[in-house]
């Protein structure tokens, strides 16, 4: 009877700690890096900060060759749905990655 409360309790705790845990969630962004140069970057953020990631970008220096400023955000979604406007759905397929 011990071991059942004891995995019971267990049980308990985990669900606890899982229910706080932030889920991360991968979003794609259409930018504009240096005031001239269209790009799509993959980002991983905690799933609460996803609405907000767009707001954030600007003045933002990427972590790739040359360090780019991000200058302007046309759009971020979830990097498994599809981008809206006509000008991302192109640089995506056009950018290797």
């Amino acid at each position: 009877m011990a071991a059942g409360k004891l995995i019971g309790w267990v049980w308990t705790l985990a669900m606890s700690f899982s229910s706080f845990a932030a889920e991360n969630v991968e979003y794609k962004c259409f930018l504009q890096l240096n005031g001239k140069t269209p790009f799509i970057a993959h980002f991983v953020v905690p799933e609460s900060k996803g609405p907000a990631l767009a707001f954030s970008l600007p003045y933002t220096h990427l972590h790739i060759s040359g360090k780019p400023v991000v200058t302007k955000v046309y759009e971020c979604v979830v990097a498994t749905k599809a981008f809206a406007s006509a000008e991302a759905i192109a640089q995506e397929k056009q950018q290797v990655f």
